[in-house]
């Protein structure tokens, strides 16, 4: 426009030069200078190259003595293309939620959706969701980032064994990926753009706490066995779940794993036939514990080291649990008679055949 605000008709027509000032890559303009017409007007096309971002296009150009002006950027978002196969990709929040404990608990279920060039799909692309377990969202679209999810709700079902599946699934393409190792992705499909893009995850639903210990007294210079799992199906526990031992008497102290945050649990369907429980790969290092109770040579003080009491306490997502472990009476073959201890109110006891002892949370 000229000074008054109108537009510049053809006798005074101007080249206009179009430039980026910012792009993700490798788009381009087309022309990149371009004459007004006799609206004032001129017009350039932008093509979008294979990243997706922001692009700022801005327009110079000058009066007749000179002086240069230019636009203020003018901002253009590129999309990415149809969900690809190889950034196809499903996670929960954590693998291990306290699902059998109470009907209600919640575990976010996030995807990730990507095109074949590794950018986020255009947003609002829709993923749609079902599980084997509990409840899940029916459906989710992606934002800018490619990203969706939808929360995992423990009810009916309950998954056999304490393991379910999620499966995500969406519209898209398995063209070949150009940038992902080829050996890492799907072949491409011969059926085009409209072809089911899906993935499967495993989830675990823990229950109330369980732990097996043993020797079941509390003995100077014994090593312990501590098992802490679920009561329904023996899965580990979710993660930060707290494991702490704790030694009392005079000159001694716990040693070994006696203070133990739990981290997620590991699933691997190594074998190809679907999830269970037999696919936590981590299961033993975060359900089999050792400890020991030992003189505390650190501690100056008169008398021998004598224990009185051990104490072993569960807390976390699925719920709480201690037992206290007391020397066995000298006058009792601890090899027959039961150990004395005491467990949380409410919680269930069974003693096993080597002298170890079995204590299940209250149901509620």
């Amino acid at each position: 426009v000229d000074s008054t605000g109108k537009a510049i008709g053809i006798d005074q027509a101007v080249d206009v030069n179009f430039r980026f000032s910012q792009q993700p890559g490798d788009a381009t303009l087309t022309p990149s200078t371009v004459t007004t017409n006799g609206q004032g007007q001129a017009t350039v096309n932008v093509s979008s190259g294979k990243n997706a971002g922001v692009i700022q296009l801005v327009a110079q150009t000058q009066r007749p003595n000179g002086t240069e002006l230019a636009s203020k950027p003018v901002s253009l978002t590129v999309h990415g293309g149809l969900p690809n196969k190889c950034h196809f990709s499903l996670g929960p929040e954590r693998s291990n939620f306290p699902g059998l404990r109470n009907f209600g608990a919640s575990n976010p279920v996030r995807v990730f959706v990507g095109d074949k060039f590794g950018n986020p799909v255009v947003p609002g692309t829709s993923v749609s969701f079902s599980t084997n377990a509990g409840l899940i969202g029916g459906a989710v679209q992606t934002d800018d980032q490619g990203r969706g999810s939808v929360a995992l709700t423990s009810a009916e079902p309950l998954p056999e064994g304490g393991v379910g599946t999620v499966r995500a699934e969406t519209a898209g393409t398995d063209d070949v990926n150009t940038i992902v190792d080829p050996n890492n992705c799907p072949d491409p499909a011969n059926t085009g753009n409209e072809n089911t893009i899906s993935e499967t995850i495993p989830v675990v639903f823990s229950g109330r706490p369980e732990v097996e210990v043993a020797p079941a007294s509390a003995e100077l210079g014994q090593t312990y066995e501590l098992t802490v799992w679920d009561a329904e199906n023996n899965n580990p526990l979710a993660p930060g779940t707290s494991i702490q031992v704790q030694a009392e008497g005079t000159k001694v102290k716990a040693v070994g794993n006696t203070d133990v945050t739990l981290g997620d649990t590991d699933i691997s369907d190594n074998d190809n036939n679907g999830f269970d429980a037999g696919d936590i790969v981590n299961k033993d290092e975060i359900t089999s514990f050792t400890f020991r109770v030992v003189e505390d040579l650190d501690i100056e003080e008169e008398g021998s080291p004598t224990v009185e009491t051990v104490t072993i306490s569960v807390a976390g997502p699925n719920g709480s649990l201690e037992i206290v472990l007391t020397p066995t009476s000298a006058n009792t073959n601890t090899s027959a008679a039961p150990q004395p201890l005491t467990q949380t109110e409410g919680a269930t006891v069974r003693r096993t055949a080597s002298g170890g002892v079995v204590v299940r949370a209250p149901q509620e």
